[in-house]
């Protein structure tokens, strides 16, 4: 076997050296860097001489204890310690040093000879079980995932919930570094929140909430907050780090944020409705395209600035603006209406809604105004006003002329009576005195003057009767149709024995009712059926049925009938549809009806069955 030289033995030592071997001057540059360095720290000898071992290797927050100082090597002798360095790609190790310094003549430091093991391992080891032991049972009872690390950013402690948040067993996570169970994109942000942590250890607060996005064994990402907190232990101080999955809150929070966009963008587009905010001090603080059209004002030009803009200067002196918004924030909202002015100067009558926003805890955020311009609708409302005024005015122009008309129809008829009853009675006497000395033709113009002045006295009877419906108005009393019908059937006993006409009835109503009117209403009815008859002898049947109001009634007969287009006319005073020759009468007997039908609430109307003749059908009211 060759024997070794001391030079090449040297060499093979430092070289060939299971541990990192370093050696420094008395500055504490780097003059020796070997292999086991290397591969420890990231750095090539090249790299790594001639440089301060402090700045290459020592984190910026590392302890000033833990720094490799050439005078504790030589007050000590030997030194031994533990401490994280950094690694060239910004990781950190942990590591046992070891260094010892070599004197020149003088007795000073010539250089230090550092021997460095990595314990990165053993030290995650020591730190699980650490906390395995004392805080285990505590750690799996959270109702969130928990991760543990320790100043080298490895993890040492998992609980059973992060292990089911990520997909991992135990010993799977056990020395990962904590960011690979991060996203790539997110390594730096959350390697430097850990590391500015660990900076603050003395402070011993706990991180403000992070969110992240977390990655699970399978590559899947997952929405998650992420907490820290201290926890002192024998070895140090490590850094709990509390995981929420906060998917659903995410969810939500996007849904919630796309249904906002959504009204924003509604809010926005809406032409008909101006829709904006107010700050609690009543400044303008958002603003639609119904707002710019209605109010004249652009974005740019109204934020900002104080609602009371809108308003008429006398509103703005009496204080209105204020005295809304006080209203809105004591009642919850306010609902008015009144004249505002666009940025033109033009008023506008507007429909306002002001509602205070307040947050959870009853404090106010501001105030939701809606404003719709209602200037045309006030327009047609003053129209409507104006024509509904003068619609009142024509009609009680109206009934004082029908009651003018009425007065007249009263008084002629009353008045005129007498003279025509003394003009029949005196052509009648002539009649009879000079019957002898007449001729035939005398004879019959006195007939003839007798007949008109007959006709002229049922004429102006009837008239009067028309005019009585209104004027002699009976207080309404429950009436029995019954007993009423067997009166008029009794006073009409000539015609109906003459003609051979057959009347029957079904049960008829108690109702309440002019008992005088609703008498001749029955007769005005059955005397027409039996004067307006066909070949056959007249048959009248009356009915009732109740409805939802009262009561229907209805007279049916088998006579000539009327025709459609004359069902209307027929009511009306003075319309007669025969020569006075084929059916005498006055005209006057149907409008007398439909005005007792009318007096009490009701209407009247013809129909014509398919088998002939006329039916004729009034409503009466229950009750008054």
């Amino acid at each position: 076997m060759e024997k070794l030289t001391k030079a090449d033995f040297d060499k093979l030592l430092l070289n060939e050296n299971p541990e990192a071997v370093v050696i420094t001057n008395g500055e504490g540059e780097i003059v020796s860097w070997n292999s086991r360095a290397e591969a420890v720290f990231g750095y090539g000898s090249a790299e790594a001489v001639g440089r301060s071992l402090n700045e290459l290797l020592n984190p910026s927050n590392q302890p000033a204890l833990e720094r490799d100082d050439p005078r504790q090597t030589f007050e000590s002798g030997i030194v031994t310690i533990e401490a994280t360095r950094q690694r060239n790609d910004g990781s950190l190790v942990y590591v046992d040093i070891s260094s010892k310094a070599v004197l020149n003549a003088d007795g000073e430091i010539e250089f230090v000879l550092s021997s460095i093991k990595d314990v990165t391992h053993l030290k995650v080891l020591r730190d699980a079980k650490l906390v395995d032991s004392k805080f285990g049972s505590l750690l799996e009872s959270a109702p969130d995932g928990i991760v543990i690390v320790n100043p080298t950013g490895r993890i040492v402690f998992t609980n059973t919930q992060a292990e089911k948040l990520l997909g991992y067993e135990r010993e799977e996570l056990r020395g990962k570094p904590v960011e690979a169970l991060l996203p790539e994109r997110f390594h730096g942000v959350h390697a430097e929140h850990r590391s500015h942590f660990f900076a603050q250890r003395s402070k011993q607060s706990k991180g403000v909430g992070l969110e992240l996005y977390a990655l699970r064994k399978d590559g899947s990402e997952f929405p998650v907050e992420i907490s820290f907190s201290p926890l002192e232990t024998e070895e140090g101080m490590l850094v709990s780090s509390t995981i929420r999955d906060i998917t659903e809150r995410k969810r939500a929070a996007e849904i919630l944020q796309q249904s906002e966009e959504r009204f924003r963008l509604l809010v926005e587009g809406v032409q008909e409705y101006a829709i904006f905010m107010l700050s609690p001090q009543g400044t303008v603080a958002s603003w639609n395209k119904g707002a710019e059209r209605i109010k004249g004002y652009k974005t740019d030009e109204i934020i900002g600035k104080h609602f009371s803009c809108f308003y008429t200067p006398e509103a703005v002196a009496e204080g209105k603006p204020e005295q809304e918004l006080r209203t809105a924030m004591e009642e919850g909202q306010m609902n008015g209406e009144g004249w505002r002015v666009r940025k033109n100067g033009q008023m506008f009558w507007a429909n306002v809604v002001i509602t205070a926003l307040l947050d959870k805890n009853g404090c106010l955020q501001g105030f939701a105004k809606i404003t719709r311009d209602m200037t045309e609708a006030k327009r047609i409302e003053q129209a409507l006003n104006d024509k509904n005024i003068e619609l009142q005015e024509s009609a009680r122009e109206l009934a004082r002329s029908n009651r003018d008309l009425q007065q007249f129809a009263y008084v002629a008829s009353h008045d005129l009576q007498e003279p025509l009853r003394m003009v029949a009675s005196f052509t009648q006497l002539l009649a009879k005195r000079y019957k002898d000395k007449l001729d035939q033709d005398a004879q019959d113009f006195i007939k003839y003057a007798v007949d008109g002045a007959t006709r002229m006295q049922a004429l102006i009877s009837d008239l009067l009767t028309y005019s009585r419906v209104d004027r002699q108005e009976k207080p309404l009393k429950l009436t029995n149709c019954d007993a009423i019908l067997k009166q008029v059937l009794a006073n009409l006993k000539l015609a109906i024995v003459e003609s051979g006409a057959v009347i029957t009835h079904d049960t008829l109503p108690v109702i309440m009712a002019d008992d005088t009117q609703l008498g001749q209403l029955f007769q005005n009815l059955i005397r027409n059926a039996i004067k307006f008859r066909g070949e056959e002898p007249p048959r009248v049947h009356l009915s009732s049925e109740r409805n939802k109001n009262g009561w229907k009634i209805s007279v049916q007969d088998n006579g000539i009938g009327i025709s459609p287009e004359h069902r209307e006319r027929v009511f009306l005073i003075f319309q007669r549809l025969h020569t006075t020759a084929e059916y005498p009468g006055t005209g006057i007997g149907l409008a007398i009806c439909k005005k007792i039908v009318e007096r009490h609430g009701g209407r009247i109307w013809i129909e014509t069955p398919p088998e002939g003749g006329s039916i004729f059908s009034f409503t009466l009211l229950t009750s008054s």
